[in-house]
């Protein structure tokens, strides 16, 4: 049981950095996630093997049809 606890604890502050960009993405304004998905574009077309994955990101945050 101990050694999961460590696990756990070694992942807090993994979780803590995700809810805190997830608390910010969701304060975004229209015109700051537009933003976003310019710079997902650019970086889609930087990284072709990755481009579908960046692509899908505005539609994981659930921004479908969102401006």
């Amino acid at each position: 049981m101990e050694l999961v606890e460590s696990a756990g604890d070694a992942a807090r502050p993994a979780l803590n950095t995700l809810e805190e960009i997830a608390h910010l993405l969701g304060r975004m304004n229209s015109d700051e996630r537009q933003e976003l998905r310019d710079v997902l574009a650019r970086l889609a077309a930087a990284e072709p093997a990755r481009a579908d994955f960046i692509r899908s990101l505005p539609s994981a945050l659930g921004w479908d049809g969102a401006p």
